[in-house]
């Protein structure tokens, strides 16, 4: 039987982008769950999966009492923890994951939204998603808010702005603040979804180069993070039983 990774999706604009077609090659499916829909089908225990992918999207974890979408994925990452379940958390995720542990989610002073680089940490020498990558790592970022690291976990990755840019707790559970998966027509749709936001940070956000030569500058992105996400897989369907 095909295994099965389950992708938690939170808006119609923030897709799987680069890893669904990493999953497929790994030989596995994904099992996308549109969490923005109402009604939307949000499992209630991982036992069916090999691996969850939890995506981006603009709201706060903060907010989770209000939320019941993310209230619903939450207990999923409360279960992923207590079973060291491989779960691999893109921005909001790895907040969620971040929430979920006990680590405090915070707005930063200004946000990351383009075009970025990250530094891997001394620990990720010896981590088996991040050793040898390179750093500075090119990466993609849309956000606002920042988490602190959680008790017992592995830093990985930080930038000047947000110290604290991917961890791993356990030995299966990621979180990543940047983004690995962006497609060229994703940065137009974030864009023109995100309007409200670019505004509401006008001076803070270069729109011109968030545009420029977004085709060559997503190739980078996933070249260079194709890694992260081909280990994980690895580790998600070596795991499974």
């Amino acid at each position: 039987m095909t295994k099965k990774i389950l992708v938690l999706q939170q808006v119609p604009h923030e897709g799987p982008g680069t890893l669904f077609g990493a999953i497929r090659r790994a030989g596995a499916n994904a099992e996308v769950v549109p969490a923005y829909l109402d009604g939307a089908a949000i499992p209630t225990g991982l036992a069916p999966y090999a691996g969850m992918v939890i995506l981006g999207g603009p709201m706060s974890v903060n907010d989770i009492d209000s939320d019941p979408p993310r209230a619903a994925q939450l207990r999923l990452v409360e279960e992923a923890l207590a079973q060291d379940f491989p779960t691999l958390g893109v921005c909001l995720g790895a907040q969620l994951i971040a929430l979920a542990a006990g680590a405090r989610v915070y707005r930063g002073d200004a946000p990351e939204i383009g075009w970025f680089t990250v530094n891997t940490s001394m620990e990720s020498a010896a981590d088996p998603l991040f050793s040898n990558l390179p750093s500075p790592l090119p990466v993609f970022q849309w956000h606002g808010e920042g988490f602190d690291l959680p008790e017992g976990a592995v830093h990985l990755a930080s930038s000047p702005a947000f110290p604290h840019q991917a961890f791993r707790i356990g030995q299966n559970v990621y979180g990543l603040q940047f983004h690995v998966e962006m497609e060229a027509h994703m940065i137009k749709e974030w864009m023109a979804e995100n309007a409200d936001d670019l505004t509401h940070n006008a001076g803070k956000v270069d729109l011109a180069d968030l545009a420029r030569d977004s085709a060559a500058r997503c190739g980078q992105v996933a070249e260079a993070g194709l890694p992260i996400v081909e280990r994980w897989l690895a580790l998600a369907l070596g795991h499974a039983r």
